[in-house]
């Protein structure tokens, strides 16, 4: 019987099943906080939940009211006295590191949100006994042979720059957890490691957005962070990293001032790799922004680039509620980002960039019609495919395979 042919037979109950959900919460800055803050209002539907954090306090008060806070390495309790476990495991060590092993020692349903995770599985190794020994297994010979090169030269191996290469997912993949992704890209990717491995694609969800911004309130913004009344503006959302590719954009903006002189390109995250074409007059970083803050950006986007290469297979919550809002996005044509329909988002080339950014950039700036083509098509797409309810539910269905009657 595989992992995924597991039946559960609980008679007739009417109580809840319970469910431990390990995450990372705001205050902690990551999209999976989002994710997850999001999601456990609505699996409380199915569930009685308590949660798995770390030693902070918690942002959201209502979370406190409604679930039980259990803290890691505080708290003492029993993980078998749950009838079901989610960990949310992304590629982050200080985030995730105390969720990973969680999951292998009381295996559940892990929500993989990113394929790579180099970041993750070298943070809470590296400092292990049988480190070397974990590295060979799951990196190979010619990681190994990487990590001789950087301990000569005294290198941190949390600054590699070509994670994807490695992805150091084999031990959670093998393990007995269940494996939920978000794409089709990250489950054929699962799925070629091997065929036993209980892996479900589920689409991450749209946020509930009902927020209005008022004249008041936009002008308030833009004069916070320099932006005239009269631009036209171009975001980038989250964190501001190479595989982001922001320099390019940058670099079309100020190799093309004239055509683009009615416009200003906003960065709305932080992370500092590009911080050398800020100017403050066309180029802006916002730093880090509250959900508010964003959803207020995103209202005021004339158009959304959300870049991303090399892949770490991860999804982007940040593209998923721009579109959501109806908002003109390019993206480029790689992993998640290719799944989504050619009329929803413009897709550009990696190996010819610069030119299709620049070509796209000017059509949508001289076409109202194209524009509202593709924020009509966005709205309707995230609508229909990536509803919250239904997303929930398909993760029940998942989590609890029920006795055929």
């Amino acid at each position: 019987m595989g992992l995924c042919d597991k039946r559960v037979d609980r008679g007739i109950n009417l109580k809840k099943p319970t469910l431990l959900y390990a995450s990372p919460f705001p205050p902690m800055k990551s999209g999976i906080s989002e994710y997850s803050e999001e999601l456990i209002f609505r699996l409380i539907k199915f569930f009685d939940i308590s949660i798995l954090i770390e030693d902070y306090k918690l942002e959201n008060k209502e979370i406190k009211k409604k679930f039980k806070i259990l803290v890691y390495g505080k708290d003492k309790f029993d993980f078998n006295d749950f009838d079901y476990k989610i960990y949310n495991i992304g590629n982050n060590p200080f985030f995730h590191g105390y969720i990973y092993e969680c999951a292998l020692k009381y295996p559940g349903l892990v929500i993989l949100h990113d394929f790579v995770l180099y970041f993750l599985f070298i943070g809470i190794n590296q400092n292990k006994d049988d480190f070397y020994k974990k590295i060979y297994k799951y990196g190979g010979a010619e990681f190994y042979f990487y990590y001789k090169e950087m301990l000569k030269k005294n290198i941190d191996l949390l600054t590699f720059k070509k994670p994807e290469l490695f992805p150091f997912n084999g031990e959670i993949l093998l393990s007995e957890n269940k494996i939920m992704v978000h794409s089709f890209y990250n489950l054929s990717k699962v799925q070629q490691i091997s065929s036993k491995i209980c892996v479900k694609k589920i689409n991450a969800f749209t946020y509930d957005n009902s927020e209005k911004f008022s004249r008041k309130e936009n002008s308030y913004l833009k004069e916070k962070f320099g932006i005239s009344e009269e631009k036209k503006i171009i975001t980038s959302f989250g964190f501001v990293a190479h595989t982001k590719l922001n320099h390019i954009v940058c670099e079309i903006l100020l190799e093309n001032e004239e055509k683009f002189k009615d416009f200003v390109y906003v960065m709305v995250g932080e992370g500092d790799y590009v911080d050398n074409y800020v100017n403050n007059k066309n180029i802006l970083k916002t730093g880090y922004v509250d959900i508010k803050t964003m959803n207020q950006f995103i209202s005021l986007s004339d158009i959304v680039i959300n870049l991303r290469y090399p892949s770490m297979g991860e999804t982007s919550a940040a593209l998923i509620r721009v579109l959501s809002e109806g908002k003109a996005c390019i993206v480029c044509d790689d992993a998640w980002f290719s799944e989504l329909p050619d009329d929803v988002v413009i897709k550009v080339d990696i190996n010819n960039i610069k030119n299709e950014l620049l070509d796209n950039i000017i059509k949508l700036t001289n076409n109202k019609n194209l524009i509202f083509k593709y924020e009509t098509n966005a709205k309707k797409y995230i609508k229909e495919n990536y509803d919250i309810n239904i997303v929930c539910q398909q993760i029940k269905d998942f989590l609890i395979v029920e006795e055929n009657d």
